[in-house]
């Protein structure tokens, strides 16, 4: 690491830091701890507003379009017609929706316990291993001097524009905050192995470390590369150790008698430089590995714990280093899901270098595919600090349905259809069913594609669950992001680990145009097994989620078009940016990086996705300008010929795939 200490060999942080300071870092550990409890509790005793379902029907009547608004040339149904009321309508805004509150209880009653046990179980764990690292009561210590104390080498460390833009946990102030930057570095170090210690990284352990790190006010750089330190490190050192068995599988030549006597000798030699720690890493050459990050090898082994002592933990921690998530383990997911597998983003030769596996993983899920590639691209954004996927699954399906939208979306008779929508607004005609005639009659050759889709990424949420529970990603935290369909996955797989009550194993999730509820008490569920941020990115112009919908139980209102409800949801308005659906795809890096502060975005990636965006804008307008032709023009065909066109091309288009 940049940072290295020049600190004696086995000094640990009860050398280091002074009785004040160890007692700040014991005061600044429980209060993160508190916090993160009582923003748990939050999620069961949060009252949303509601509103009787038959107010919000009225309400969205008279919101829908007036009649002089109905433009020549197209109608409504019937049914529509009678809803329309006299009248000027104000330009409307989604309102929250939380219909089914009388639910929360019952949900709440059935997840708070086991919640915040699960959480209490771990939170003593926690305080049990800093507890035994840190000694706040080393007799006569007064009199000595402490190394981070004497320390004269700035506190702070220079915030990059990209720091900047990542949003770590709120910091709590502290007297740490003002010590020397290595020794806070030092300091989250030690941390972090106290934690592995546990022999899992838990979701709420990475957490906890983010807070410290906001507390000691350090940039999100620094967390990433402590991180990212500590995993190779770790690795090579696992690695080192079972190639060191292996050599002594294959040495047979030496008696039974004489591989006892050698194994007792280098026992006692181990014994002797631990302290009594079972740490045959160590041996194997850990204090050339681990001692880089500033502890002595002897203590950053008693750090580590029993973590230190065998390669099956290590292993266990990164998953396999990355196997379990890929190859046969997958098949038995696949004959639930068609193609369900996890799809690395990571280049196969830099995989297969040793310790290039994070100590943590993002998946990402995409909603719909123009191209078999449109699985990871979306996702190429995700640099190299975490180990990145892209799930695959259902592909025929998807690819079928992205040909549908695709076509449909930059189609003639469509961009007219969509100036009615978006002059009603989209949330006032899902409401009332108020529906220009023209679109339903193109839009069944969407619904199809739609529906199977859409039950299919409901089955795939549950499978994404089991794989989740079987810990396919290891002992580490996983943080899901999705758009579209990709997002009901999510949806799906999250509402399914509440069900299991399965804590700890997700970090961070993330809904961009999310085909799902709105429903504050599935929410409430959802957030109670996401230990880090839960953001949910909508658009109140999204028109085509509005048009799928529509067939929905609308009354729960749809999330990708308007603000959740739910204590720890952070809702994203990203109306300005995403008029259609299709414009997600290209939207991943930037509104990751720049609406939810997401760390380890690639700037070069991101800077692609915007190129494609400008591409498919550009298109989406000249659809719109030939619409805009077609209706002021006399001579030009009729609206129905232009929808009967479409109709014929896509069924054809349908017939092909």
């Amino acid at each position: 690491m940049a940072h290295s200490m020049k600190i004696e060999k086995d000094k640990d942080l009860n050398d280091i830091l002074s009785p004040a300071q160890r007692a700040d870092l014991t005061v600044l550990i429980g209060d993160a701890l508190e916090r993160m409890r009582q923003q748990l509790a939050a999620t069961f005793t949060h009252e949303p507003a509601s509103k009787d379902e038959s107010a919000l029907i009225q309400e969205a009547e008279k919101l829908s379009l007036a009649k002089n608004d109905i433009e020549d040339g197209e109608q409504t149904s019937t049914a529509a017609s009678e809803a329309i009321k006299e009248g000027d309508v104000a330009a409307a805004q989604v309102p929250t929706i939380n219909v089914d509150s009388k639910a929360s209880p019952e949900w709440a009653r059935d997840l708070q316990e086991p919640a915040l046990a699960f959480f209490d179980e771990w939170r003593g764990q926690v305080l049990q291993r800093i507890g035994q690292a840190i000694n706040t009561q080393h007799a006569g210590e007064q009199q000595r001097s402490f190394e981070a104390e004497e320390a004269t080498s700035p506190s702070s460390f220079p915030f990059t524009e990209t720091d900047k833009k990542v949003r770590l946990p709120d910091a709590i102030d502290t007297d740490l905050a003002d010590i020397s930057l290595e020794y806070k570095t030092l300091l989250l170090n030690a941390l972090l192995l106290l934690l592995l210690s546990l022999e899992t990284y838990s979701a709420y352990s990475r957490v906890l470390l983010k807070t410290i790190a906001a507390s000691l006010k350090l940039p999100a750089s620094l967390f990433l590369e402590v991180e990212t330190q500590v995993s190779s490190q770790l690795q090579k050192a696992a690695l080192m150790q079972h190639q060191q068995s292996e050599e002594e599988k294959r040495a047979k030549q030496a008696s039974s008698r004489w591989k006892v006597g050698l194994a007792s000798v280098a026992g006692a030699a181990i014994v002797g430089i631990t302290g009594g720690l079972a740490a045959p890493l160590v041996a194997a050459g850990l204090g050339t590995v681990l001692g880089g990050i500033g502890l002595g090898s002897t203590v950053a082994a008693g750090y580590l714990g029993a973590m230190a002592g065998s390669s099956i933990l290590v292993g266990a921690l990164f998953g396999g280093y990355g196997a379990k998530m890929a190859g046969q383990s997958m098949e038995r997911y696949a004959a639930e899901v068609s193609d369900f597998a996890f799809l690395p983003l990571k280049d196969q030769a830099e995989a297969e270098k040793p310790g290039s596996s994070r100590l943590s993983v993002t998946l990402g899920v995409a909603g719909w595919l123009a191209t078999p590639e449109d699985i990871t691209l979306p996702f190429d954004v995700l640099d190299d600090v975490t180990d990145a996927y892209a799930l695959r699954y259902e592909t025929k399906a998807l690819l079928a349905l992205g040909t549908a939208l695709t076509d449909l979306m930059l189609s003639t008779a469509f961009s007219y259809a969509k100036k009615e929508i978006i002059r009603r607004t989209v949330f006032a005609s899902l409401m009332v069913a108020l529906w220009p005639l023209g679109l339903l009659k193109v839009g069944k050759l969407l619904d199809n594609p739609w529906r199977i889709a859409f039950t299919r990424s409901q089955k795939a949420g549950i499978v994404l669950a089991d794989a989740l529970c079987e810990r396919v990603q290891g002992n580490r935290p996983i943080s899901l992001v999705g758009y579209s369909l990709g997002s009901r996955v999510l949806y799906d797989c999250l509402k399914e680990l509440a069900r299991r009550k399965q804590f700890g194993l997700v970090e961070n999730v993330v809904f961009m145009g999310a085909a799902c509820p709105a429903d504050s008490a599935d929410w409430g569920m959802i957030r109670s097994v996401v230990a880090g941020r839960c953001i949910n990115v909508y658009s109140s112009k999204d028109y085509i989620l509005g048009f799928l919908y529509r067939t929905a139980s609308i009354q729960l209102g749809v999330a990708g078009l308007q603000a959740v409800d739910a204590a720890g949801v952070d809702n994203i308005d990203v109306s300005a940016d995403v008029e259609g659906h299709l414009r997600y795809k290209y939207l991943v890096g930037r509104v990751l990086r720049d609406e939810c502060g997401w760390e380890g975005i690639n700037e070069e990636a991101t800077k692609k996705q915007e190129q494609h965006l400008q591409v498919l804008v550009k298109k989406e307008q000249a659809a719109d300008e030939t619409a805009s032709q077609v209706d002021s023009n006399p001579d030009a065909p009729s609206l129905d010929l232009l929808f009967d066109a479409n109709d014929e091309s896509g069924r054809q288009a349908n017939k092909n795939a």
